[in-house]
């Protein structure tokens, strides 16, 4: 029997993107947007600040607490920030998908290990493709870690957010970017795989109301470019 093939696998010119190619129902919207990413952010960025404030009454009365609760929110930092990468991955990938955002070099070559349960799935399921695809990368991207500055760099690259522009539009260096970020994920690593402590002595680690707030401020500086910068590139639309 004949089929017309025309609307999504006829060939097209070297170098040109049709997005009429693809059929409707692949411009479905994606389960999530950009409103509901930053959301969840400067929800959790609340609450942060908020801790950070009872650290501060508690060192005023002398409570030790206080150190134990700057470890907390140093783990808490640094999830707060893979989160929100890890959301707008998803996000930006499932645009990609859709021919709704530029493709980079790094989207071309990402590739993951597929097995035979995970592809019977993709072939025979009902869910709709960009639903499927963004199930997909959530479930491939989930063990992945965004806390090293040069993952973040790669990542951001991934999804055609410069990071040197990122950090200017953040108001620090490049360098100093990298080095606030280390420091945290340092900070973080100590708390979360040796309870705070550190590893030749087993001496609790000192970190100062003041650091903790310079890296809260900072990183609320940060995501806020990275969000100003993906929101640009999402009034673009395709980009042909």
């Amino acid at each position: 029997m004949a089929t017309n093939n025309k609307s999504f696998y006829s060939p097209r010119n070297e170098g040109t993107r049709d997005r009429r190619q693809a059929p409707p129902h692949f411009y479905s919207a994606a389960p999530i947007d950009l409103n509901v990413i930053i959301q969840h952010f400067t929800e959790d960025l609340e609450i942060t600040k908020e801790l950070l404030a009872l650290a501060r009454e508690l060192d005023k009365s002398k409570n030790t607490k206080a150190e134990s609760l700057r470890h907390a929110l140093t783990a808490r930092l640094s999830s707060m920030l893979d989160f929100y990468l890890h959301e707008l991955s998803r996000y930006v990938l499932t645009q990609i998908f859709q021919d709704n955002w530029q493709i980079s070099d790094e989207y071309s070559k990402l590739a993951y290990d597929i097995t035979i349960p995970e592809l019977n799935e993709i072939i025979y399921s009902d869910k709709k493709p960009v639903k499927m695809f963004y199930d997909f990368i959530s479930k491939k991207e989930h063990y992945r870690s965004y806390i090293n500055p040069n993952d973040i760099r790669q990542l951001l690259k991934r999804l055609c957010i410069p990071y040197e522009k990122v950090c200017s539009q953040s108001g620090y260096s490049v360098d100093k970017c990298n080095q606030i970020l280390e420091s945290l994920k340092r900070d973080r690593h100590t708390v979360v795989h040796q309870s705070g402590r550190q590893s030749h002595t087993a001496k609790p680690i000192s970190i100062t109301q003041t650091d903790l707030e310079d890296k809260t401020n900072f990183l609320e500086k940060f995501v806020g470019a990275i969000q100003t910068t993906a929101e640009q590139l999402h009034k673009k639309g395709w980009i042909s």
